[in-house]
């Protein structure tokens, strides 16, 4: 198996209760294979969508089948539609556990959506999630099975619909070989030396390392910005993830040549996000702007007031202006007991900042004009 975005791993042991319930698994992984691709060509036989058990954050999940009855038709017969009610409609997962980066998101933009893999779309509820319960509603399932299903098909419908899903099967084996295969063994003797400079000199990941020697044009773009902020990795993860995908990659001279700023603004972007100077929402912004009409991520930060608020006297002036702002709901806060309130007041404090405040200290502020 492979744990996704890490190693291939192999199970060896298992750990029962005294009730026969698995608690525990052992494995030994194979360090060989941290890109996701084992050298020698191997597959593994699944991926494993995990999160960490001591970093992840508990969350309640509410699960939505789509189909508020059991049947499509509940009142093309004679029984009463009440009688086709779903009773597993809504399932809830109280003890649900989802990425710690849901915070810092959350505490930025309250009304964020989110994806949770092989499961579907969710947003936090607007009533019962806060800071310190997270409850989440999914929104938008992945697959509808009745959409799939094969009821009321002809036998020749059947058969061409068995025909499509064969060819899907294949075209998705033929992507699956194409992964499974080292990019960096078909590289040539320049590209391979750029590799092995950014990974063991620069000390870049090895994914990283392969998708910038890959594109010499892109490398020397990485090179240039990293003669204005020495920090191989930070920009590397900029380079690939965000850069990369605003150009062209079949004319990717062409694309870097007509940026409206060259490596040392995008450096500067890259230092004021890596140093925390600015969030990385903030960061998304200047970025944006700078593709836009080329200016100096500096002067976008100063006319934006993108600066990353953690003044705890500023902090604590906007904290009490929002409280004061919602009387109603401090009141049942402070008498009521509704802690779960405070993500309705982060999200106030986080509009009233534009999304500027560190989190974590707009949170301590709020508690404690709150609690005192």
């Amino acid at each position: 198996m492979r744990l996704r975005h890490s190693f291939f791993l192999t199970c060896t042991g298992v750990e029962k209760d005294d009730d026969g319930r698995v608690v525990e698994l052992r494995a030994r992984i194979d360090p060989d294979t941290r890109s996701g691709q084992a050298p020698d060509g191997r597959s593994p036989a699944g991926t494993i969508h995990w999160v960490s058990a001591p970093e992840s954050v508990p969350s309640e999940t509410r699960l939505y089948s789509g189909r508020l009855f059991t049947t499509e038709a509940p009142d093309a017969g004679e029984e009463d539609f009440h009688e086709y009610l779903n009773p597993d409609a809504l399932v809830t997962r109280p003890n649900a556990r989802i990425e710690p980066s849901v915070i810092e998101t959350l505490a930025d933009e309250p009304q964020q959506r989110f994806q949770f893999e092989r499961t579907g779309y969710f947003w936090p509820d607007p009533e019962d999630s806060s800071a310190d319960g997270l409850v989440f509603n999914q929104i938008v399932p992945l697959r509808d099975p009745w959409a799939e299903g094969d009821a009321g098909l002809t036998a020749e419908e059947l058969a061409e619909r068995r025909r499509e899903k064969e060819r899907r099967r294949a075209e998705q084996r033929k992507r699956a070989m194409a992964g499974q295969r080292d990019p960096v063994t078909d590289f040539d003797a320049d590209q391979r030396a750029r590799f092995e400079r950014l990974r063991d000199e620069q000390g870049l990941d090895r994914d990283d390392a392969a998708v910038l020697a890959e594109r010499a044009a892109l490398a020397d773009f990485f090179d240039a910005a990293l003669d204005a902020y020495d920090r191989p990795q930070a920009l590397a993860n900029w380079t690939v993830n965000e850069l990369l995908r605003e150009l062209d990659d079949d004319a990717l001279s062409e694309s870097l040549s007509a940026l409206p700023f060259g490596p040392d603004a995008f450096a500067r972007l890259v230092q004021m996000a890596d140093e925390e100077t600015i969030s990385t929402q903030a960061g998304q912004k200047v970025f944006s702007e700078m593709l836009a009409d080329g200016a100096a991520p500096d002067q976008i930060v100063e006319k934006r007031n993108l600066l990353r608020l953690d003044d705890d006297t500023e902090l604590r002036r906007a904290a009490e202006a929002v409280v004061s702002e919602h009387p109603d709901e401090a009141a049942r806060y402070r008498t009521g007991g509704e802690t779960k309130l405070m993500g309705f007041f982060m999200g106030r404090l986080m509009q009233k900042t534009r999304g500027t405040a560190d989190a974590q200290a707009a949170r301590a502020a709020l508690k404690d004009v709150l609690e005192t």
